[in-house]
């Protein structure tokens, strides 16, 4: 009976062993499967849930404050937005591993610095924005790029 078991877990495929995997000169996910792709998405739609409400509720009088809320709210949309496309980009396999990994970047880029701006209201957070943006773009052109050609990545 132990024999068995031992048997039955040599044919099963464990996948990598951690959250990202070095990538082999074959492997063109860029590092990243498309289980944990969906699982950062994942968290990240629920992030930018909370961060919404957040701000909608819990933040209201200090954005108000700083004239800042509807920066607070681009940052929510654009986060929001771009998250779907990488929870659709991680169920469609083979994962576009380029194109996602441009929309995760200009998330945290493009929105990040948004809610930092809108929280302190530096005005210099305003000059990295962009840097996030032009993510974003490169992600949406990536993938016109390679539809209908064949090409996943």
């Amino acid at each position: 009976m132990v024999r068995m078991a031992v048997d039955l877990t040599r044919t099963r495929n464990p996948g990598p062993t951690s959250l990202f995997h070095a990538p082999s000169a074959f492997d063109y996910s860029g590092g990243v499967t498309e289980i944990t792709a969906a699982r950062v998405a994942a968290i990240s739609g629920a992030l930018a849930v909370a961060l919404g409400a957040f701000g909608a509720h819990g933040l209201k009088e200090w954005l108000a404050q700083n004239g800042t809320t509807a920066i607070w709210e681009k940052a929510v949309f654009y986060h929001f937005i771009h998250t779907v496309v990488l929870f659709v980009l991680a169920q469609r396999p083979p994962l576009k591993a380029g194109p996602w990994w441009c929309f995760l970047f200009g998330i945290v880029v493009f929105s990040g610095s948004l809610y930092l701006l809108a929280l302190t209201n530096l005005h210099w957070l305003g000059a990295i924005t962009p840097v996030g943006g032009v993510s974003l773009l490169a992600g949406w052109i990536w993938l016109a790029a390679c539809a209908g050609t064949g090409k996943e990545k």
